[in-house]
């Protein structure tokens, strides 16, 4: 929920909230609400003698000049007498009252303010939200407008962040992205606001893409409307980190990129002991038909670690009809002992689908071999025979493979 995302609620549900939406009513003391109205007494002590004060002017800044120089009055001034008002307001509905406190921001020019007063309208669409039955009539309004605060709130905490008096308290970056991601706008919207805007916005940004372009949810409605930024997207994960543009790479959804550009990003930087680094090299080698660049980053990687990441990511060996993939074939070709014990424990293949993948692997002859004896040897598997028919297959081809040519006889 929010709390493990941002570490505390935010907004807070205890932050300060104007008393009658924007409007000001100096010196309430009381207020009572029945069902459509509200009833606001205020109370403020004027005095009679005002005018006996020496040349006071209208001017506010003035006055206050004057009681900070203490000047003496002409005469003595009476004793104020308290003056009392009575307002009867009518309540504005939730929609009209949202709607003025984010028409009041927009027309501020102070960041902080702007940003306490589009939290209340976010406080005041999420409680309606909470009182509201799923089949109420208002509720579908309710949640676009919610969708749109979330969207207004994220970008207003990012104005926060590019150095406009940040309170030390406010997890402002996760705050801003998970807002962004509330707001249900594209993916293309949010890059677009957000890309090339500052130092605070990237740090936004970098969060907010490492979240939907990893959620396979996001791909069949997003997938589409970020074509066209492909290339920015690939350029600022190759900004960020070597290791981001690896990650990308190997795990997200998103392939509008060039391989060939990828490749150079990942090794233009210096040269990292980092195993995901290693592997998206590979495969991105692999991909484009250098199997022989795509061996050399394997072997990079401890034996032990290539073979639990195989277990994790079963994908990348294979395709979804169990065709073996060309980052397979490499693993085949160059870590042979890995790719063979990957397929014997993994249980999604059959003894069938197992040899059809080493006859394409590139190294069948060995491999396939090697994991015929292996089934033979234990004995316990109900493909014992089919595997001693295929296995002296096997040894005959590769006894006339290996016997040599002779010419015949004049």
């Amino acid at each position: 929920g929010l709390e493990v995302w941002l570490g505390q609620p935010y907004p807070s549900p205890a932050m300060d909230l104007l008393l009658v939406s924007s409007n000001k009513f100096p010196g309430a003391c009381r207020l009572a609400a029945s069902q459509d109205h509200v009833v606001l007494i205020t109370k403020s002590e004027e005095a009679q003698a005002a005018s006996a004060s020496p040349r006071l002017s209208s001017s506010s800044w003035l006055l206050e000049s004057l009681h900070i120089r203490r000047l003496p009055a002409a005469k003595p001034l009476a004793p104020p007498e308290a003056s009392w008002n009575v307002y009867v307001l009518k309540k504005k509905s939730y929609p009209d009252m949202f709607h003025q406190l984010v028409s009041f921001a927009e027309s501020l020019n102070s960041p902080p303010v702007q940003q306490h007063l589009i939290c209340e309208g976010h406080l005041l669409l999420r409680s309606k939200l909470l009182t509201m039955g799923l089949a109420h009539p208002q509720r579908p309004e309710a949640t676009q407008l919610l969708k749109k605060n979330c969207f207004v709130l994220a970008k207003s905490l990012c104005a926060l962040l590019e150095g406009r008096g940040v309170p030390q308290s406010l997890p402002t970056p996760q705050a801003s992205a998970l807002y962004f991601i509330l707001s249900g706008c594209s993916i293309a919207d949010v890059f677009t606001s957000l890309f090339n805007r500052g130092a605070s916005s990237s740090q936004v940004l970098r969060l907010y893409l490492n979240c939907v372009l990893f959620d396979e949810g996001n791909k069949s409605t997003q997938d589409t409307a970020l074509e066209a930024h492909g290339k920015q997207i690939l350029e600022k994960y190759a900004e960020w980190s070597v290791g981001d543009l690896s990650r990308l790479v190997l795990y997200s959804w998103f392939r509008h990129f060039s391989k060939e550009k990828a490749l150079e990003f990942l090794t233009l930087r210096p040269p990292e002991h980092n195993e995901v680094v290693h592997l998206s090299q590979a495969y991105l080698y692999s991909e484009l038909d250098k199997p022989v660049e795509a061996g050399a980053c394997l072997n990079r990687i401890p034996k032990e670690r290539l073979t639990v990441w195989m277990e994790q990511h079963p994908e990348f060996m294979t395709s979804k009809d169990k065709k073996i993939t060309p980052f397979g074939k490499v693993v085949a070709v160059h870590c042979g002992k890995v790719f063979l014990s990957f397929l014997s424990s993994c249980s999604r293949f059959s003894f069938g689908e197992v040899c059809s993948i080493l006859q394409g692997s590139g190294a069948e002859s060995v491999l396939l071999k090697q994991y015929l004896e292996q089934v033979v040897m234990v004995g316990k598997s109900k493909h014992v025979k089919n595997a001693v028919l295929l296995l002296v297959d096997v040894l005959l081809d590769q006894m006339a493979q290996d016997q040599p040519s002779t010419s015949p006889s004049p």
